[in-house]
């Protein structure tokens, strides 16, 4: 007879609560998080509250010789990934592909006549990204008392991007202008919600708390897996 079978849990309930202290647990799946993402970046184009395109001159020298200029960045919708979550934080990964731009790199030293090294267009075929750690946070109205999840991309840490090919220099640097960005951003742009329960009430199932906590799913932090970054909170 198998452990799991209808009589040896039925008989493991009537020990006791099988909860560990939680009233109910509630899963959503990355599938259907990255869906709500994209729903809320369309909706946000009529809005106006829309991620803005990034433009900008980032050095790559404390000299400021060598630099890269950037117009019109724009970054598509978020999309998460939990191949770095556990049950022990709210932690996930963020990733946005880069939808279209210019990228010129440039050296320009004292006394001497500005050189381009290289410009192109960017598209989003080309597979340039930027992605950020953040962890989901949870905000509590006082008055209506709605659990929100949000994701605010204000707050994410450890930026990276490939816009410079292997140079991870270049790369780094990049990155940190993004950062720098991204923290500017008023929160009509930067907040996505994910979710939301009621707390005010007095019905029996109506909670009185909640945690965020992420997990990936079975194999999925291991790189190259079909399943790779599949999880949920």
């Amino acid at each position: 007879m198998s452990g799991n079978s209808l009589e040896s849990l039925l008989a493991r309930m009537r020990q006791g609560s099988v909860t560990q202290g939680w009233g109910a647990v509630s899963i959503f799946s990355r599938g259907r998080l990255n869906r709500l993402l994209e729903q809320q970046y369309i909706e946000r184009f009529n809005t106006l509250g829309f991620l803005p395109p990034f433009n900008g001159q980032v050095f790559l020298d404390d000299l400021k010789s060598n630099y890269v200029e950037l117009e019109g960045l724009m970054l598509g919708p978020p999309r998460l990934s939990f191949n770095t979550a556990s049950l022990t934080n709210s932690t996930a990964v963020v990733s946005m592909n880069i939808l279209s731009g210019r990228y010129a790199a440039s050296r320009h030293s004292a006394g001497t006549v500005k050189t381009l090294s290289s410009t192109f267009n960017i598209a989003e075929s080309q597979g340039f990204q930027v992605e950020m750690d953040i962890d989901l946070s949870v905000v509590v109205g006082e008055i209506d008392k709605q659990g929100k999840v949000k994701l605010n991309l204000a707050e994410g840490v450890n930026f990276r991007c490939n816009l410079a090919g292997d140079d991870e220099a270049t790369n780094t640097r990049l990155s940190d202008f993004l950062k720098q960005r991204f923290l500017t951003l008023p929160a009509h742009r930067s907040v996505f919600q994910l979710g939301m329960l009621e707390l005010k009430g007095y019905n029996p199932l109506t909670p009185t708390s909640f945690r965020i906590l992420t997990q990936a799913a079975p194999g999925a932090k291991v790189k190259g897996a079909l399943n790779f970054g599949e999880g949920g909170w």
